[in-house]
């Protein structure tokens, strides 16, 4: 699910779907994503399966997570780590101009 105000940037990759490798017919695991209202998911990251992208949040430019984000928190790297706080805004102000 992507949220309202979230941006998806260019080569940004939401994967959700693996296999079982412990699976002798290697069998398809699919788990839903989720990018929250006013998340980021910046220019060629990677986002894996049963990731939840909380509100507000930033993964950075070829950022990697397999974990979910907390709200209102920037991420970058590979594994993605916490970089820092990010500034609380409502982009649905600007919607109504």
């Amino acid at each position: 699910m992507i949220e309202e105000f979230a941006t998806i940037s260019q080569d940004a990759e939401l994967c959700g779907g693996s296999h079982d490798i412990d699976d002798v017919h290697d069998q398809l695991c699919t788990q839903p994503i989720h990018i929250g209202r006013q998340a980021w998911v910046a220019a060629g990251a990677f986002v894996g399966p049963g990731v939840e992208i909380g509100e507000g949040a930033v993964i950075g430019a070829r950022g990697v997570t397999m974990k979910s984000l907390d709200p209102w928190k920037v991420y970058a790297g590979n594994p993605a780590r916490y970089i820092r706080a990010r500034s609380r805004f409502d982009r649905s102000v600007l919607a109504d101009k």
